[in-house]
Formats: structure tokens, sequence, C-alpha cells
């Protein structure tokens, strides 16, 4: 998957941050995401923050090309 735009990278920084297997990882991840989130809206982000959710939710893991 190429990523396309900054609302796409926030999302995938924190999938990454979420499956990390080190707290290390982890970390850097946050920190993207943290770096991708300054060029979004509190409105982007939160589509992004609750696809998350619902997927973890239902049990869902896929990677959907928009949030």
């Amino acid at each position: 998957m190429t990523i396309k735009n900054p609302q796409q990278a926030y999302y995938q920084a924190l999938v990454l941050a979420i499956t990390a297997e080190t707290e290390e990882q982890h970390k850097e991840c946050v920190s993207m995401a943290e770096s991708f989130a300054a060029n979004l809206s509190d409105k982007q982000q939160k589509e992004c923050q609750n696809k998350i959710v619902s997927i973890l939710k239902k049990g869902d893991f896929y990677t959907p090309q928009e949030c």
C-alpha cells in the first residue's frame, strides 16, 4: 500500500503504535502519528481514531484506503 496523504499516514502510524512489538517501536510510531496529526484537522484525526476503535471492537483487521 502506498500512503497518499497525511490522513493515511496518521492512520498507519496509529495502527503501528498499537501493534508494535517493543516499547521503543511503540514510542517511535506515536511520535510519527503526532507529527502527521499536525497536518490534520481534529475531525480527520477523530475519524481515524474512531475507525481503529471500530475495527478493534469488531475484530475486522484490514487496512482501509481512507479513514
